[in-house]
């Protein structure tokens, strides 16, 4: 492969010394990590990912079953227990709440509220549109298989 010192896009557009600009910011982000070159390399095609999620990815031609079934295999949570997405239109407040069957009451014992279980139904539900849902990451053992952040404003 020959390395130049122009980056060319799909389009055709060039853009002078972006190359050189690239390799310096990568040898530069390595240092700070202090990575190897080993561990710097790029994974290759075949490699497993880094949360072993299944090779067979689910498209968009399989059936409900298969996304979720999926869905649960990437998102380990408590089953016990998931969120749901609530708004108050009067004053614009929003937030996030366990799903429990009827209404939350003022007063309500959280101890004593029946929360409803994360279920194929459930997923499916979100999965298509139907229903927001939160999931609960932090298992009743005190682990957590995966993290998810939202950086926006």
């Amino acid at each position: 492969m020959c390395c130049t010192k122009e980056l060319t896009v799909s389009g055709g557009e060039s853009f002078p010394g972006e190359l050189d600009t690239l390799r310096a910011d990568n040898v530069r982000l390595c240092r700070l990590l202090q990575l190897s070159e080993e561990q710097a390399r790029a994974a290759a095609s075949d490699q497993a990912t880094l949360t072993g999620a299944p090779t067979s990815p689910v498209t968009m031609g399989s059936s409900s079953a298969d996304k979720v079934r999926f869905f649960f295999e990437l998102f380990r949570c408590r089953t016990d227990v998931y969120a749901l997405r609530w708004e108050n239109r009067r004053d614009g407040r929003s937030g996030w709440m366990p799903a429990i069957k009827g209404y939350w009451r003022k007063g309500m014992d959280r101890a004593d509220a029946p929360y409803l279980p994360l279920t194929p139904e459930v997923v499916d539900a979100h999965l298509r549109g139907a229903a927001h849902i939160g999931l609960y990451p932090l298992s009743d053992e005190d682990t957590c298989w995966w993290v998810a952040a939202d950086f926006d404003k």
